[in-house]
């Protein structure tokens, strides 16, 4: 301590560092001492010296800081911008897909309504007998080719008996006859809807207790209804009944029409294309109906065997399952959130977009879904590799100046 307070009244004078050390912890700024070298200068110089740091470095590191703060701002507003683009334009899109499903389904089911509805106003007004069969099974055939998407054409009576022509899977058609002990067989037909040849035979079938004659209030003349799905055959359908009354408005029994899911699938596989997304079809408890993507939503077989419609919950597409977590979280099914938003566009947060809405017809709800992924992602991710890229470079261009430079503080 001694030494040091005369140091400092004395600065000229050379302290050696036997006696003060390396000056580490000195409190006196002016005081010089001997270096390694004989060479004379402040220790707190020649501390931070050691470091070698350029004084430019700073004023580089600040310029720097600022450049990439700027790109990163005007990066950020860029993807915001696009961001916000392309969800407008994949929305519009989107709504404009809906209406089509919509639409298309409509008119595909309605196609399939006219057939029973025919039926039962045939014999409402008279034009057929309740006891002619012949005109009946010249009705069933004339309903089942017409313009409609129907895959049969039959009147179940209030005895149970189930009369009418049918189209068979390889494209052949079919006839049904039951007779009154309630045997039923099946007849392939020709061309003009006879029959050829039996095919099979049943006994004590009654058909009064399947969903198509339970689904609807038979003694109700005006009552008409879809059914829920069912499978048959190991073909999955949906039935479109309508109570069938005489002109005297006494219920004889109800006209039917099956529509194949399958048709709906093939419907939505032909003519609905999505932009990296998915169109789907659902019935009110989330199975898929149809899809526009093949690979997506093809039937499964369950305990039985029989092929019927997977859950959407179990398909094995990232936008999907992406999709059904958002919905799952925010409404718990897809009915639920087509009826909700109707037709509005929502965006998962996961760069999936969805949107949904309802066809509804008589005691059967649709949900019609369009499953997107925007360009969004990928684009983002190029404005994130830019500034990552422009940070290495004014890194590399900082530690080149720091190297070069021989000024320091």
């Amino acid at each position: 301590v001694a030494t040091l307070m005369r140091a400092a009244t004395q600065r000229s004078a050379v302290v050696p560092l036997e006696e003060v050390g390396d000056c580490v912890g000195s409190a006196t700024a002016g005081v010089r001492c001997t270096a390694a070298k004989g060479e004379h200068e402040p220790c707190w110089r020649r501390r931070i010296g050691r470091t070698r740091l350029p004084l430019c470095v700073f004023v580089v590191v600040l310029t720097c800081a600022a450049v990439w703060a700027a790109t990163f701002g005007v990066t950020l507003l860029l993807t915001l911008n696009n961001r916000r683009r392309q969800l407008n334009d994949a929305g519009d899109q989107a709504h404009t897909l809906l209406q089509l499903l919509q639409e298309d389904t409509y008119s595909s089911m309605r196609a399939a309504q006219h057939a029973p509805a025919v039926f039962a106003l045939l014999y409402h007004n008279g034009v057929l007998a309740v006891n002619d069969l012949t005109a009946l099974y010249a009705t069933t055939w004339s309903l089942l080719t017409g313009e409609n998407t129907c895959t049969t054409s039959a009147l179940t009576t209030n005895d149970g008996r189930l009369l009418g022509h049918h189209t068979n899977l390889d494209g052949t058609y079919g006839m049904w006859y039951e007779d009154t002990n309630l045997t039923l067989s099946e007849w392939l037909t020709d061309d003009e809807g006879k029959p050829i040849s039996l095919v099979w035979e049943s006994r004590d079938y009654n058909s009064t207790q399947e969903s198509w004659w339970i689904v609807v209030n038979t003694s109700d003349p005006t009552s008409k209804c879809w059914t829920d799905l069912y499978t048959y055959f190991n073909m999955t359908y949906i039935t479109y009944s309508v109570v069938a009354s005489d002109s005297d408005g006494k219920p004889i029994g109800v006209a039917t029409c099956d529509l194949d899911v399958s048709h709906m699938a093939a419907m939505f596989l032909r003519q609905f294309q999505v932009e990296r997304g998915v169109a789907l079809l659902l019935d009110a408890h989330d199975r898929v109906l149809g899809s526009s993507v093949e690979s997506i939503g093809q039937p499964v077989r369950n305990d039985r065997g029989e092929l019927v419609p997977v859950d959407v919950s179990e398909v094995h597409d990232e936008r999907v399952a992406a999709a059904q977590r958002y919905v799952k979280r925010h409404y718990g099914s897809w009915s639920v959130a087509a009826n909700e938003t109707r037709g509005k566009v929502g965006w998962t947060g996961g760069h999936v977009l969805i949107a949904v809405d309802v066809v509804a017809l008589e005691c059967l709800s649709l949900t019609v879904a369009v499953v997107a992924q925007p360009h969004i992602a990928a684009i983002t991710g190029a404005l994130i590799g830019i500034i990552v890229g422009i940070t290495v470079v004014m890194v590399f261009v900082s530690a080149l100046i720091s190297w070069a430079s021989q000024s320091t503080f």
